[in-house]
């Protein structure tokens, strides 16, 4: 049996918890501490921490991270401006899991050497997607930047290299909560990598399409575990034991997924 992987992202910027629009700021979502220990309460599979500020003053803010990860008792998964041995050697210490390489993931000797310290499984790279023309491309947040880079080509490296997944995160799609991007994602459908989807879930069904149509049996979401609905009313949830029946009953008649 394949198990599904569903993680709620929180993203920070400023020491808060908000949520983005296409990558721009749609609004603010509360306190992180209290919003870790909500999710820690609802017994989610795992968690995704990612922090803008960490990026936008190349600082991570070790402190909050160690605070939030000692509300926490499952698996956090951590981007930010992970840009060093020593802090990627930190942030292992305060218990983060996974570390997830972002705008860095093209210093292939950095990565190789995290992989190397901590394991593969240890170690993701994040993928912004931007589509432009029917045409996908790299996004560097950061700079605001659509980047001319052989998309392919990189993730063969990082594979190579031993990478232990990579998140497929499509700017487009990202807070729209109308499905993800499934052409994207069926792209990668022949990798043999781990690949976690991100960007865009509005319905259970969407996880269904991804999974029906792609490889792809791991899903970071945003949106749809902080509103209520698509009106957006800020309630903090997660999937329950008959949204996980509900999807499993859909995936080609729920035979191989738990």
């Amino acid at each position: 049996m394949i198990p599904l992987r569903i993680s709620p992202v929180i993203l920070l910027s400023e020491n808060k918890v908000i949520k983005t629009k296409q990558f721009k700021f749609d609004r603010y979502i509360g306190d992180p501490i209290n919003s870790i220990k909500i999710f820690n309460q609802k017994n989610v599979d795992e968690l995704i921490i990612l922090d803008k500020s960490a990026i936008n003053k190349n600082m991570i803010n070790f402190q909050l991270l160690k605070d939030m990860v000692d509300e926490f008792t499952r698996p956090i998964s951590y981007g930010g401006n992970i840009s060093n041995i020593e802090d990627a050697f930190k942030l292992i210490n305060l218990g983060i899991e996974k570390l997830i390489i972002g705008r860095n993931s093209f210093d292939y000797d950095f990565i190789s050497k995290l992989i190397n310290l901590f394991g593969s499984q240890s170690v993701s790279v994040c993928l912004d997607i931007v589509n432009v023309n029917n045409e996908y491309f790299l996004f560097d947040y950061k700079n605001n930047l659509v980047k001319n880079e052989n998309l392919q080509k990189h993730i063969k490296v990082l594979i190579n290299l031993g990478i232990g997944e990579i998140v497929i995160n499509s700017v487009n799609h990202d807070g729209m909560m109308m499905g993800y991007d499934t052409e994207l994602l069926s792209k990668f459908k022949e990798l043999n990598c781990e690949l976690i989807a991100l960007g865009g879930m509005g319905s259970l069904d969407d996880i269904v399409e991804v999974i029906n149509n792609t490889n792809i049996k791991a899903f970071a979401i945003g949106s749809y575990f902080l509103y209520l609905t698509k009106l957006k009313s800020v309630l903090l949830q997660y999937l329950s034991l008959e949204d996980r029946e509900y999807i499993i009953k859909k995936i080609n008649n729920g035979h191989n997924y738990v």
